[in-house]
């Protein structure tokens, strides 16, 4: 999904903080093709405030008209959408698959929500995993949405459920990122595991860097920038960044970075001696993925003096450069826009992802 569900909860998070009460919608199961897979995830307000989308079209904006009398009962409703009837052809739902969404109304004034949405922040904060869990159950007007999260092997709240929860932690969702639906004793446990953003770190403040943090956040990445240069990295010019760090030089700069399997490495400094400094410690990390910018000249003139410093052939042929997808990019935010793809084709597995000895 574009959003990460980590960001949906830092949103949520910020609505209750204010006072506003919200419904949130969750697709919870799909059948054959649909606008959005399980996980995807609405919020809106009293007020008619977006955040998120389960797919746009006739799917939303009827879920939308749900959740408008859900904020006002209280009672969750679990809608299901069938998409190659002909009233879904003639209201131009073409997918033709089946989606269940549930719809669900969290209030600020309720401790269970708050001490939910104040667990989920620290986990976030210290970029520790948890299973969100929803369960459901009863039908109709008897329907009932208790939601939860398994954080370190333990539910936050004490319910009837938090045996079955603290099963669910033993025995998670096996696929990271894709929800379960599990049938319990009086109806059924939706499951999602629920991980920090992956993480870009953005080397290079410059034209291309400051068109690259608005794409890469819209895009579910947490995005760090980083240069040298105290008017470059300036979060003023940065809005959009998670966090903006001034680097006192290129030498060394990584030395402090939490780079992990999960991180992005994105190499667009102002010049080659730069970039060769940065990728030379890129190499040494275990990051999921490493890009620099360069044409084939800079590269073979950088990959020459890395191969001489002893790196080898199979470490810098997984250095994507140049980088980001063929497309023809000419201008900066051309250039971004196919590095982001690039991100995106590789966190989704369509490339391969970088390979540490």
């Amino acid at each position: 999904m574009s959003e990460s569900t980590a960001d949906f909860f830092q949103h949520v998070s910020r609505e209750l903080a204010l006072g506003r009460t919200v419904a949130v919608a969750v697709v919870t199961r799909r059948h054959g093709s649909g606008p959005r897979e399980p996980g995807a995830k609405m919020a809106m307000d009293n007020d008619g405030r977006l955040w998120g989308t389960i797919g746009g079209g006739e799917l939303e904006h009827r879920v939308m008209e749900r959740a408008r009398g859900v904020l006002q009962t209280g009672r969750p409703e679990r809608i299901e959408f069938e998409m190659k009837n002909e009233d879904a052809a003639a209201a131009g739902m073409m997918c033709g698959g089946w989606v269940e969404v549930l719809v669900a109304r969290l209030q600020p004034e309720d401790p269970h929500v708050n001490r939910m949405i104040a667990c989920a922040d620290a986990a976030l904060a210290s970029r520790q995993p948890f299973v969100l869990i929803i369960a459901l159950s009863g039908e109709g007007l008897s329907l009932k949405a208790v939601w939860d999260l398994v954080v370190g092997g333990r539910p936050v709240m004490a319910t009837a459920y938090t045996a079955l929860l603290t099963a669910a932690w033993a025995t998670p969702p096996s696929v990271v990122g894709l929800p379960e639906y599990r049938a319990s004793a009086d109806g059924f446990l939706y499951l999602e595991w629920v991980l920090p953003p992956e993480a870009v770190y953005i080397f290079g403040a410059g034209h291309i860097g400051v068109e690259l943090v608005p794409l890469c956040r819209r895009a579910g990445f947490r995005t760090v920038v980083l240069d040298d240069r105290i008017d470059y990295a300036d979060s003023a010019r940065l809005p959009d960044a998670h966090e903006v760090l001034v680097l006192d030089s290129f030498i060394g700069c990584m030395d402090r970075l939490p780079i992990d399997d999960r991180s992005f490495i994105v190499i667009v400094t102002r010049g080659h001696m730069h970039d060769r400094e940065v990728l030379e410690q890129a190499l040494r990390t275990s990051a999921r993925y490493v890009g620099m910018i360069g044409s084939a000249r800079k590269k073979s003139t950088v990959f020459t003096a890395l191969a001489a410093a002893g790196f080898t052939a199979n470490e810098l042929d997984q250095v994507r450069c140049p980088i980001g997808l063929t497309i023809g990019a000419e201008s900066p935010a051309e250039i971004a826009l196919c590095i982001v793809a690039e991100l995106v084709a590789v966190r989704r597995g369509v490339l391969p992802s970088r390979r540490c000895s």
